[in-house]
């Protein structure tokens, strides 16, 4: 029988996975930055990071066109559907944020049916 006061398995793998996709993350921006060609980019499912740094980044190393694959929202997975952190909590208000910059940061966004649309349209 587990004891309560122990972590569960899945909380004592989010540290390493965070870390994982943080790094993963910064080498796909530090490839874009020395990339020769940068007219239009494609930022694959999850790319809510990625799009997100790119708007930090100055307009003019910035590519013309910006795509993302935004197959499901990560905020609405980590707060609504898994409940790792309350939606009152600063957390998921940092997560909003990213990922309400990355949508505005893309020209071109990517979803699979049109209820996805309109759910993304109203919550960001």
């Amino acid at each position: 029988m587990r004891d309560p006061a122990e972590p569960s398995r899945g909380k004592r793998r989010i540290f390493p996975g965070l870390l994982r996709a943080f790094f993963g993350h910064c080498y796909v921006i530090i490839k874009y930055l020395f990339a020769p060609f940068k007219q239009a980019v494609y930022i694959p499912y999850p790319g809510i990071f990625i799009c997100a740094a790119l708007s930090i980044i100055p307009k003019q190393w910035r590519p013309a066109s910006i795509t993302l694959d935004q197959f499901i929202s990560i905020y609405e997975t980590v707060v609504f559907d898994r409940r790792l952190v309350s939606q009152t909590g600063i957390p998921a208000r940092i997560l909003f944020a990213i990922e309400r910059r990355a949508l505005e940061a893309a020209d071109n966004i990517i979803v699979d049916t049109e209820q996805s649309k309109h759910y993304m349209t109203e919550l960001f």
